[in-house]
């Protein structure tokens, strides 16, 4: 994890988050990385529980306080827990880790603690169409000094859920990628290393399988392109609900030589995942009628840092992550001929898919470093709280 240096003490630092390392996801590695960029001696994080927790936290430069993860969804359990530690570490600033979490900011006023309300995705646009939360959410968004929204998608929907009401300091941040991990390499190499055939054309694809993602869609589609990609293998990493029914429909369609379900991936694999692919792929999409889409898509970005192109689905905010027709194509990925179309094109032609994988290497170097996204981060947070 890179750590950038400050000119000056970042604030005194209290982070209230359900989404936290040892814990995997996208939303996991933003808080690791904008969070590291502060002072350790400056930082305290109460963080839901996890098996690995102790080990993990052994290792960490700052203080940790782990809670059973029950609370966490039900976050008026934590009241007591977050007055004795505002009263024991005195922040500066409390951060909510979730627009969900900011339901606790009457403490952190009471004990005249100004709070940041941190937001990603559906964690805005579907509190905000039910009636009862959406006055939940916009008290929290409304009262909060600050608020640190994961790309101007993201930060659109905030602005939209406060409607007419005043709108708090917004810092735009991407969730980023470490361009020193994740590099362009040898495809066939990495194709060996994962124990994917280094001669068959490959598509890769990786995240929580559950049903926004759309790897049922995906299989879908690698069932028409058999036809023409006999020795196509499409290789999916993760885990989740989704598993059993890829299983089943894997099964159904005859693709158990073509359709590699990969389980977790670990970090130090990822990189040969998307190194190994002719085009990489997540088919996000839209849900309960626009309430659950896409936040961002770190995977698009890891792919690009990678020097591969990519296919996203048109869901929130995966068109902050991917610019179309030129770091990747963007598709509906409910529409299997464009879908089916765009992997073709990178299938099909090697050297548009190593034109559109150098953009998306540029982009990455450019836009969205870690180092300049935490150091933006943390410059917010010398500037508003110090």
């Amino acid at each position: 994890m890179p750590h950038v240096g400050t000119p000056a003490a970042t604030p005194k630092t209290l982070l209230v988050t359900n989404d936290f390392p040892p814990r995997l996801g996208g939303i996991q590695v933003v808080q690791r990385e904008l969070f590291g960029a502060l002072d350790p001696d400056r930082l305290l994080v109460i963080a839901s529980d996890h098996p690995d927790a102790a080990s993990y936290d052994a290792d960490q430069p700052f203080r940790l306080q782990r809670v059973p993860r029950n609370s966490m969804i039900v976050p008026f359990q934590l009241r007591g827990k977050l007055r004795e530690a505002i009263q024991d570490f005195a922040p500066d600033v409390v951060v909510f880790g979730s627009g969900w979490l900011s339901s606790l900011h009457p403490v952190a006023e009471a004990a005249g603690v100004p709070y940041v309300t941190m937001v990603y995705g559906a964690d805005v646009p579907i509190p905000a169409a039910i009636p009862g939360l959406a006055l939940w959410l916009r008290a929290g968004l409304r009262a909060s000094s600050g608020i640190v929204a994961m790309g101007p998608w993201v930060a659109n929907e905030a602005r939209r859920a406060l409607g007419s009401e005043p709108i708090p300091p917004i810092l735009t941040v991407f969730p980023g990628v470490d361009t020193d991990e994740f590099t362009p390499g040898d495809k066939q190499a990495a194709r060996r290393s994962l124990g994917l055939d280094p001669a068959r054309p490959t598509i890769a694809s990786v995240s929580r399988l559950v049903p926004r993602k759309g790897m049922h869609l995906l299989v879908d589609v690698a069932a028409e392109l058999v036809s023409d990609y006999p020795d196509l293998q499409v290789a999916i990493g993760g885990t989740g609900r989704e598993e059993s029914r890829l299983r089943r429909l894997i099964a159904s369609k005859n693709l158990e030589s073509n359709v590699l379900l990969l389980g977790r991936v670990p970090q130090s694999k990822l990189p040969d995942l998307y190194r190994s692919a002719d085009v990489a792929t997540m088919l996000c999409h839209d849900r309960w009628f626009g309430l659950e889409q896409e936040g961002f898509g770190i995977v698009f970005i890891e792919a690009a840092a990678c020097g591969t192109p990519v296919v996203a689905g048109r869901s929130g905010g995966a068109t902050d992550a991917v610019t179309d027709m030129v770091t990747g194509t963007v598709v509906d990925a409910n529409n299997r001929r464009d879908v089916g179309a765009a992997l073709r094109t990178y299938l099909d032609n090697p050297d548009r898919a190593q034109q559109v994988g150098a953009a998306g290497r540029e982009a990455a170097e450019s836009v969205f470093q870690w180092s300049i996204q935490s150091e933006a981060f943390a410059t917010w947070m010398r500037e508003q709280f110090t």
